[in-house]
């Protein structure tokens, strides 16, 4: 499961979450803007596995950073849920709320303006059954929100230096059980740029940890460790790329980026001696 967290540095606000799931890979997506529905929607840089329209965390051309974690719902039970025409995937309302909101009070009129279906359809003693999630919702004023539902709503104004992290439980559940948490609380004091923060997600990494992603909400760069690697980071400026125009990378895609000398060179199948030009091919011949 994910772990999330904020911290108003003294360089400004950062958002970084752990990906801690099943099933291996993931994709990053950059999104320019468009016209939907009548309506220009903001740019974005979205993380998936299940496709770019259900993402589990992004942040959009106004710094706006959403990242969810999941709960188990009998920890803050949402009682049976009836489908309704105009309610949203529990991952698409990532994507529909970056779209359209510029803060944190943007995104919360949306959040409660429309209904979230979390229904898996999946089975007793599978895996996802019993687990919906919980938002971090952060904007670069330094304002910041914790969403479940209308009741398990928790907002912070973080002034400089003050975090607030959230890992598999809803604030309001107390018997803080998961030990990433004191760790994330601990760490909070040392984190004061995009590379501290990724050494205290690196601290709270799970086995099943996928990626790892720290998010400069002012300048709008992204850090990203994938696979459990931290000797090796992603740095996308995300105004550059989204100048690039749509673009879609996954894992396997990433990692071609990593080139000869990486620690895991060994893994791929590309040979040392391949030609890459005539005149190397030349040179070889003679």
């Amino acid at each position: 499961m994910c772990t999330v967290f904020v911290k108003n540095t003294s360089k400004g606000m950062l958002a970084a979450r752990n990906h801690s799931w099943t099933q291996p890979g993931g994709s990053v997506h950059f999104v320019p803007r468009r016209r939907l529905y009548g309506k220009m929607v903001h740019a974005l840089y979205l993380m998936d596995q299940w496709g770019q329209d259900r993402p589990f965390e992004g942040i959009n051309e106004h710094g706006l950073f959403i990242g969810a974690a999941g709960i188990p719902d009998d920890l803050s039970p949402l009682g049976k849920q009836i489908p309704k025409p105009h309610d949203m995937d529990f991952c698409g309302i990532i994507r529909f709320v970056l779209e359209r909101a510029k803060s944190t009070v943007e995104a919360l009129q949306i959040f409660r303006s429309i209904p979230i279906q979390y229904d898996l359809k999946g089975k007793p003693d599978t895996v996802g059954y019993n687990v919906r999630c919980h938002f971090m919702v952060a904007d670069p004023s330094g304002h910041a929100v914790n969403w479940a539902d209308e009741k398990n709503c928790f907002t912070r104004r973080l002034a400089q230096g003050k975090g607030f992290p959230i890992t598999n439980f809803p604030l309001s559940f107390k018997a803080a059980d998961c030990n990433r948490y004191p760790i994330l609380k601990k760490g909070m004091a040392d984190v004061r740029g995009s590379a501290s923060a990724m050494k205290l997600l690196e601290k709270a990494t799970q086995p099943t940890t996928l990626w790892s992603s720290v998010y400069d909400l002012k300048r709008l760069s992204v850090e990203l460790c994938i696979d459990l690697d931290f000797g090796f980071k992603f740095n996308f400026d995300f105004r550059e790329k989204i100048a690039e125009g749509e673009k879609h990378l996954n894992f396997g895609e990433l990692r071609l980026w990593e080139g000869y000398g990486h620690p895991r060179e060994k893994e791929y199948s590309i040979p040392h001696n391949i030609y890459h030009t005539a005149e190397q091919l030349k040179k070889n011949k003679s």
